[in-house]
């Protein structure tokens, strides 16, 4: 057997454990780029601090290993692998390594909900780069989150950074490929 296709095999053997364990007391999932979140949308949602994730996941044509870390109560680190490959067996076209992380701004109360920014890829490659800024809200048995997105996190709706309220610098136009790291002049 191929020694990349067992270290797969353990990886998502490690991840279905500590899915399990952890499923009984946290009620939230996971992006498939780690940190939490639905799917492909990350929410303003953390872990108990001291919370170690370690995922794979797919959506076609990628492959995703992270490994995930919530330091505090507001901050979550995550290191992520990203591999070009449409089958488990074939050698990947390019890797995209990256550093993601998400801070944590306001915790939910009972008229507020709770709010993060996000840094996907703040250092790394440029191709899974992106930013966001999440709301996420609990309604009885229903969890709400509204947000945007800017770099990879932006599909078919173009609209302007709102940042660049703050500074110009966040209306600049950015390459979102290429061979050269992503970098905080990019945020």
């Amino acid at each position: 057997m191929p020694s990349r296709l067992c270290t797969a095999i353990l990886a998502l053997s490690l991840t279905l454990c500590a899915h399990e364990t952890r499923a009984q007391t946290v009620p939230f999932s996971t992006t498939i780029y780690g940190p939490l979140g639905l799917n492909t949308v990350p929410s303003a949602r953390m872990d108990e601090t001291g919370t170690v994730r370690a995922q794979l996941s797919t959506l076609d044509p990628y492959w995703h290993a992270a490994l995930g870390l919530q330091i505090t109560d507001s901050l979550y680190i995550n290191l992520r692998q990203s591999a070009e490959i449409s089958a488990l067996l074939e050698d990947p076209k390019r890797l995209y390594p990256g550093v993601d992380m998400k801070l944590r701004l306001l915790e939910e109360k009972a008229h507020r909900p709770a709010l993060a920014i996000g840094l996907q890829s703040a250092t790394g490659h440029k191709r899974t780069a992106g930013e966001y800024i999440a709301l996420s809200k609990r309604y009885k048995n229903f969890d709400f989150t509204l947000g945007a997105g800017w770099g990879r996190f932006a599909s078919g709706l173009k609209i302007d950074n709102p940042l660049r309220a703050i500074n110009s610098h966040f209306g600049k136009s950015r390459a979102l490929d290429g061979q050269n790291p992503n970098r905080p002049a990019d945020w």
